[in-house]
């Protein structure tokens, strides 16, 4: 993938105020965050333990996120599933979509930063660049974005979709990225052709 560059904030979406961003802005020098608060079992481990996240209803996972924010953590980061381990635990067999799951918690929450999860793969650039902008929205600045190039080959199978080889994956990736940045930065509708994606008088708002 391309090296990371250094991003000048101000050309995203001037209507977000960014001073939210806790994981970059928070003065704490330890970040503290919950991972795969969305998921059935959590990652804590499997176990038939009483206590542990079922992911039964909005309400339980609603009240996480709060927790977390009122307990001025920095981050909620979920894990994109979409098959679990099944067997007597059913550990991650439910999970609440990312994307909408962040869309929740930022109404919900105050402070912490959410970010979403996101399979390139399985994600247009140009639904996902307006899909993260919304949530930006409702978060007021605090939403962040997980890119994932591919994890299990189970659950692309459900979706009849090859699982490429790692480096193929990673090239997809970079060029989903670079598409959806500059979809997030130009206000200009523009054409990209590449290897993976091609777009036409490409723009969004937000």
């Amino acid at each position: 993938m391309t090296p990371p560059q250094t991003v000048d904030r101000s050309i995203r979406d001037k209507t977000v105020d960014r001073s939210a961003a806790r994981v970059l802005d928070s003065p704490n020098k330890l970040k503290l965050g919950l991972f795969g608060p969305n998921l059935q079992g959590g990652v804590g481990g499997v176990t038939l333990a009483d206590g542990t996240i079922t992911a039964g209803n909005w309400d339980e996972i609603k009240s996480i996120a709060v927790a977390a924010d009122d307990a001025t953590f920095e981050v909620l980061i979920p894990v994109a599933r979409w098959k679990g381990f099944g067997g007597e635990s059913r550990f991650w067999d439910r999970a609440m979509d990312t994307l909408i799951w962040g869309a929740g918690v930022a109404e919900a929450t105050k402070n912490i930063q959410i970010f979403t999860t996101c399979h390139v793969q399985l994600f247009h650039p140009l639904m996902a660049a307006r899909m993260g902008a919304t949530i930006d929205h409702i978060a007021n600045g605090r939403w962040g974005l997980n890119v994932v190039a591919g994890w299990i080959p189970q659950e692309f199978q459900m979706f009849g979709m090859p699982f490429d080889e790692h480096g193929a994956r990673y090239k997809l990736a970079d060029e989903w990225m670079r598409v959806v940045d500059r979809l997030w930065s130009e206000s200009e509708p523009f054409t990209f052709e590449g290897d993976y994606y091609k777009l036409y008088d490409a723009v969004t708002e937000p």
